[in-house]
C-alpha cells in the first residue's frame, strides 16, 4: 500500500493521568497527541483511501457489522480505525447514501468561508481608511 512515516516519541512527563505536553525542542508540523506518545500525522494517498473504502464495502457482508469490517481492514492496511471509519462515511455521503456535505460541497464551503474572511478584512480596512480621511478633512478645514 502506501509508505507510512510515523515517529513515536515518549512524553517526558505524565502527571496525574494527563500527558505532560512538553514540546521543547520539537520541530513544527502537524502532530497528534495520544496518551504517553506523540504520533506524527500520516498522509495517505487518494488511491490508498479509495482502495480501503472499497475493501470495506466489498467485504461488509463477511462481518457482523461495518465496524467489524473496519477493524479488520484498518489493521491490515495500517491506518487507525477512526480514520477508515471517516473515509467510509464520507464515501457514503459522496454517493448520496448518507446525509451530510459531500466532498465537493465541503471544498466549496471552505472556499466561500475564505472569501468571506477576505471580504470582511477588506471592509474593515476601507472603514478605517474612510474614517481616517474624514478626520483628516475635518482637521484641514479652517476654523
Amino acid at each position: 500500500m502506501g509508505a507510512r512515516n510515523q515517529v513515536v516519541i515518549p512524553l517526558l512527563a505524565i502527571v496525574g493521568g494527563y500527558a505532560g505536553l512538553n514540546r521543547t525542542g520539537l520541530a513544527g508540523g502537524s502532530r497528534k497527541w495520544e496518551i504517553g506518545v506523540m504520533v506524527e500525522r500520516i498522509r495517505y494517498s487518494p488511491e490508498v483511501r479509495e482502495r480501503a473504502v472499497q475493501m470495506v464495502t466489498e467485504h461488509r457482508e463477511q462481518y457482523s457489522s461495518q465496524w467489524s469490517a473496519i477493524q479488520s481492514i484498518a489493521s491490515k492496511i495500517g491506518c487507525s480505525l477512526e480514520t477508515l471509519r471517516k473515509w467510509a462515511v464520507q464515501s457514503e455521503r459522496d454517493q448520496g447514501q448518507c446525509p451530510g456535505l459531500t466532498t465537493e460541497e465541503r471544498a466549496r464551503l471552505k472556499q466561500l468561508e475564505c472569501e468571506n474572511r477576505e471580504l470582511r478584512r477588506a471592509n474593515e480596512i476601507l472603514r478605517k481608511a474612510s474614517s481616517y480621511f474624514a478626520q483628516a478633512e475635518l482637521d484641514r478645514r479652517p476654523q
